[in-house]
């Protein structure tokens, strides 16, 4: 395959394959950190950030592999794209110069109304869908640039989705090492910015190229099988790998961040993990389809995604107890290594096996319907980045608070599962025996670890106290202990002390300490309730009239109510 880069034309595309995905990676992180200066500093805002941009890369995909059908001037259409790219981002970078004029128009009463829930939910809309969608432009456009009767989508167009998803590795250590402590957050977006002109200058220059060498009709080169639309078995393998990815890598940033420190670093070095392990099962693809064959692939890679997701939380648990102390390191790049290193071991071979199914699908595409010049692989990222942002969703919104970390792997370990089987079904005649038995059998036994698998601790093993409640969602993982020397108290991701009874007569007095600074305190409001302990202290003053707390996770209110209220006053 790496032959046909000794062709000029696709050279220049795999490198400007590559400096796309670095400006797209580099821009969500980046647009992620802008828009919690806006909507707030809570997952809530996050997953806001993450479906605008998902929405957006699906429907620009879809929109991309229309426009690559009626299109004779790929190349000029994606220089336009990178170009509008780049001139979209600019209400995002100019934020904070007017979103803070909108807050003052709405007013106090207008952010606690219906105006300030629906400025949060479409700005994030408004501002990263449009220039995202440009972005899913690229890959349907540069299938119809140089895909052809020599260069298929089932090769060099996964060599293509490989660097594309490469190059948002690369975006991703250039923004967070380099460009954010160099120059900050205005200096990198503009940086970034900088990128996507060099890219549309790229593509503009190929664009000389349409003159000379028309681009080849991609009607002339599919074959008698293909359509206007996906085979819809395999349209359904595109959205469950895109569902199941997007929700295990929820769940297993919650369970990395239980032995990380909490900080922008940790969700940075998952991705980049992630990012890694499916560009590395791009590449691979085309090596095990022609040994295999693209459908034993998918039978395969749903079976082995199963079996790693019932074991990953045991490969954590016993590599959380190994001492690599990621909480201490002398340099800030031996940080990051140490946190990508222990990450990959965790939680990469799920993803490299779970990153085989969605290329191997695009194979199928190329080999069951004939679509070698890729003319549906914009409907197939499309509805894999639709299954994505459901799968994220979903675990967000539902998974995390009712099955907590272990029970959403446990899930999506069910639905690789029932995949495989219902692929197994579909190729029972061409199956060998060992794969129609094998393959049930290997399921089952991996059934039976599930329950063991919900028991695994969410706090340290062998720290000295005792676990008396834990619960897991969309805030984090959290536990009340109890303890000599401690009390009791309320621990967050496994690493952060919410305040605990040991200490009661402490927190009390930084309760009380503020109110010696009015005459009369008759109003008070504290921010960040925790154990309760701190700001039952306003309830001991006879002048303190009515106390306000504020605190922005469920979990704790619930912990503080239902397990301090012996030390909080019932507050």
């Amino acid at each position: 395959m790496f032959s046909r880069l000794k062709n000029p034309v696709f050279f220049w595309a795999v490198v400007l394959t590559l400096a796309s995905g670095a400006a797209a990676l580099s821009h969500q992180i980046l647009w992620t950190r802008r828009m919690v200066d806006l909507l707030g500093a809570s997952s809530e805002s996050t997953i806001r950030v993450f479906a605008g941009f998902f929405l957006g890369l699906a429907l620009g995909s879809a929109l991309g592999g229309w426009l690559a059908r009626r299109t004779s001037k790929p190349w000029r259409a994606l220089g336009f794209a990178e170009l509008g790219c780049a001139l979209l981002t600019f209400p995002i970078l100019t934020l904070p110069y007017w979103a803070g004029g909108m807050w003052q128009m709405l007013g106090p009463s207008g952010l606690e109304g219906g105006g300030g829930s629906a400025v949060k939910l479409l700005m994030p809309l408004l501002l990263v869908a449009p220039p995202a969608v440009l972005m899913g432009f690229f890959l349907p456009l540069i299938a119809k640039a140089v895909l052809n009767n020599e260069r298929r989508l089932g090769k060099e167009g996964l060599l293509l989705y490989g660097t594309n998803t490469i190059g948002g590795v690369l975006g991703l250590l250039l923004t967070a090492v380099v460009l954010l402590p160099a120059v900050g957050a205005l200096g990198a977006m503009l940086a970034t910015v900088a990128l996507n002109l060099m890219v549309a200058g790229g593509c503009f220059a190929l664009a000389w190229n349409e003159r000379k060498q028309p681009i080849v009709d991609t009607a002339t080169v599919i074959g008698k099988n293909s359509s206007n639309r996906p085979n819809a078995m395999i349209a359904g393998v595109a959205f469950l790998s895109g569902y199941a990815i997007l929700a295990a890598e929820a769940a297993l940033l919650e369970m990395i961040q239980l032995v990380s420190p909490l900080s922008f670093y940790a969700p940075t070095a998952l991705l980049i993990v992630v990012l890694a392990a499916l560009a590395l099962a791009a590449f691979l693809t085309p090596v095990l389809i022609r040994r295999n064959g693209s459908q034993r692939l998918l039978i395969f890679g749903f079976t082995a995604a199963a079996v790693i997701s019932v074991i990953t939380p045991w490969v954590f648990y016993i590599s959380a107890r190994q001492g690599w102390d990621l909480f201490h390191a002398e340099y800030f790049g031996f940080f990051l290594l140490k946190l990508i290193a222990f990450s990959f071991l965790v939680i990469g071979p799920l993803f490299l096996i779970a990153g085989l199914i969605f290329p191997a699908a695009c194979a199928a595409q190329d080999e069951l319907r004939g679509d070698k010049a890729g003319r549906n692989w914009g409907w197939l990222l499309a509805i894999n980045g639709v299954g994505g942002f459901l799968g994220a969703e979903t675990a967000y919104r539902f998974l995390l608070p009712s099955a907590g970390i272990y029970g959403t792997l446990m899930v999506t370990a069910a639905l690789y599962g029932i995949a495989a089987l219902w692929l197994l079904r579909w190729q029972w005649a061409g199956c060998s025996r060992w794969l129609r038995f094998g393959i049930p059998a290997v399921l089952v036994l991996c059934s039976t670890a599930v329950w063991h698998t919900q028991k695994l601790p969410t706090t340290n093993p062998d720290a000295p106290f005792d676990v008396l409640h834990t619960e897991s969602g969309r805030d984090g993982s959290l536990a009340v202990i109890e303890g000599h020397g401690v009390g009791r108290g309320i621990l967050l991701y496994n690493q952060y002390l919410l305040g605990n009874s040991g200490s009661r007569a402490e927190q009390e007095r930084l309760g009380s300490l503020p109110l010696l600074l009015h005459a009369n305190p008759k109003e008070i409001c504290y921010i960040g309730l925790a154990t309760g302990i701190t700001p039952s202290a306003g309830l001991k003053h006879n002048a303190v009239e009515n106390t306000t707390v504020v605190e922005i996770s469920p979990a704790v209110y619930r912990a503080a109510r239902d397990w301090f209220g012996a030390y909080n006053h019932e507050i």
